[in-house]
């Protein structure tokens, strides 16, 4: 039997695996084994400090090298930088703008003092993005002005204005400074029709009057207006044409002159010819509504300065336009100003007609404080005339009116009105009943009732007028009688006369030609006698 020979023991390496060695992904290669250990270090390399500054280093090292004047502009502000930059760039004439506009902002800073309001706004030189577009088209202005090409640098200079416009309150001044920039250049302009300097003195005007300067707007207007006479063709961008906003432009800034002019008395003539003047320019292009404005205050400057007649002559113009634009409260308003005319004209008639129409129209507009001014002026015209009863209804529609508003003001002059009315109304039987001093008793019941105020004798005062009033008309039939006998009796004694008067004519005509037929006979006589002889 052969024997069974013993395998050797595998011999195993101290780092060996003891699964089978993996194959990689690709191919099947065997991956070789590991024979090193990986080794871990927990020793720290260098403090924080340390590892700052290795940063920092390296990130120096990845900056480009800067050159002089480039450190110098980090160093220097933007301002200075700015001006630097025009300067280079042969802008002389855009570096004097800018640096004479920041110049002037810190002298009116100073002159106004550390507690001025200006002091807690930003100043030129500290707002970049301001700086940056006036380089721009400032230094584009003064590239088109080398050109002679006026018409782009009228267009730079008036984009810097709009934008200023735009920024805040405190810049209108260097808007204002543009706009006028912008029209000097529009006078350099050669072969122009005009156009751009109307259009330059209108921006200035309309800025002008915004800033509050009336009486340089005025002048620039008035330019604006004479460049666009005979130029129809001129439309803006509303629509309008040139000569039309001029007009309009006019008429506002001569009502707001006129305005400020009437607050004094002694300049009341030149208060009256600015109203004219802004009456004139609303008839030729205002529009309806602003002729109708302008024609309103211009009467009721002339009715202050009692000429009601024209006064009236300019009201009718304000009340024809309202009834065109169908304003139901200026045709009111107009109403009661031609009443105020037409009083003092003595035509109390036609006044108390247009009063009655403001009521109406104030009524059917539904304006009750309208109306409640209509009933007061009804009032206080019939209260002048004497007719206290129309004048007591009157002051008493406008009495309930004004506690329907509830407006106090009004509730307390329309209760005066309406007592003063009452009280007139009254005036005159109360007359009549202290002159009735034969009646026994009246006296002391008339100094009852002003104690106590009762109804008996406001209605003993109505039956006393009741009989007074038939009374009266007794005794005039009866003067009318005795007229009517008095004239046929006189003309019964003028008849009668008149017969006797013709009586005595041909008595005395008869004794006439008896005397002449004696006298002849005694001629006759005469010469018979002589004949004798």
């Amino acid at each position: 039997m052969a024997s069974v020979g013993v395998l050797p023991p595998i011999k195993k390496e101290r780092l060996a695996p003891d699964h089978p060695p993996k194959t990689s992904s690709i191919g099947n290669e065997v991956m070789p084994p590991i024979t090193q250990t990986v080794q871990l270090s927990f020793s720290k390399k260098g403090t924080h400090e340390e590892r700052v500054r290795r940063r920092l280093k390296k990130l120096r090292q990845q900056l480009p090298l800067l050159a002089k004047v480039e450190t110098y502009r980090i160093q220097n502000t933007f301002k200075h930088n700015l001006c630097l930059d025009i300067l280079q760039g042969g802008y002389h004439e855009s570096f004097s703008q800018i640096f004479n506009l920041m110049q002037l902002q810190q002298l009116v800073r100073l002159q106004a003092g550390p507690e001025s309001v200006l002091w807690t706004k930003k100043l030129l030189h500290d707002e970049p993005e301001k700086l940056t577009v006036m380089k721009e088209w400032l230094t584009r202005a003064e590239d088109m002005e080398l050109e002679e090409d006026f018409e782009s640098v009228y267009q730079c200079y008036h984009e810097l204005a709009k934008y200023f416009q735009t920024t805040c309150n405190e810049d209108k001044w260097i808007s204002d400074t543009f706009f006028d920039l912008a029209l000097d250049a529009t006078a350099k302009l050669k072969d122009s029709d005009g156009r751009l300097m109307a259009e330059a003195h209108c921006n200035v005007d309309l800025h002008s009057r915004k800033i509050g300067s009336y009486l340089e707007a005025t002048d620039h207007f008035e330019v604006f207006y004479q460049l666009t006479e005979d130029k129809p063709e001129w439309v803006g961008d509303t629509g309008d044409t040139l000569r039309t906003e001029a007009c309009r432009q006019l008429c506002l800034i001569y009502s707001v002159t006129a305005t400020k002019l009437g607050t004094n008395p002694h300049q009341r003539d030149q208060h009256l010819e600015y109203l004219q003047k802004a009456y004139d320019m609303a008839n030729e292009g205002g529009g309806v509504h602003l002729e109708g404005v302008a024609s309103y205050k211009l009467g009721l400057a002339y009715e202050k300065s009692r000429e009601s007649e024209a006064a009236f002559k300019y009201l009718t113009v304000y009340k024809d336009a309202c009834m065109i634009t169908n304003d139901d409260k200026g045709l009111g308003k107009a109403y009661q100003a031609m009443a105020k005319s037409l009083q003092s004209l003595g035509k109390e008639d036609e006044s108390i007609k247009h009063l009655e129409m403001f009521a109406e129209v104030s009524e059917q507009s539904h304006d009750d404080r309208a109306l409640s001014e209509a009933c007061s002026s009804l009032g206080e015209v019939f209260n002048s005339l004497g007719e206290y009863d129309q004048a007591v209804d009157n002051f008493t529609k406008a009495y309930n009116i004004s506690r329907a508003l509830n407006d106090d003001a009004t509730i307390s002059v329309a209760r005066m009105l309406y007592g003063i009315a009452t009280a007139h109304k009254m005036t005159s039987v109360y007359m009549r009943h202290i002159d009735c001093v034969e009646e026994k008793g009246f006296m002391g019941r008339l100094m009852e009732w002003k104690d106590a105020r009762t109804e008996e004798i406001a209605n003993s005062c109505i039956e006393c007028e009741k009989v007074e009033y038939e009374a009266d008309k007794v005794t005039d039939a009866q003067i009318r009688q005795q007229s009517r006998e008095r004239q046929d009796t006189d003309t019964k004694e003028a008849e009668a006369e008149e017969a006797n008067e013709d009586d005595k004519g041909s008595k005395d005509a008869e004794d006439s030609t008896e005397s002449e037929e004696d006298a002849s006979k005694d001629v006759e006589e005469s010469k018979g006698a002589t004949e004798d002889n």
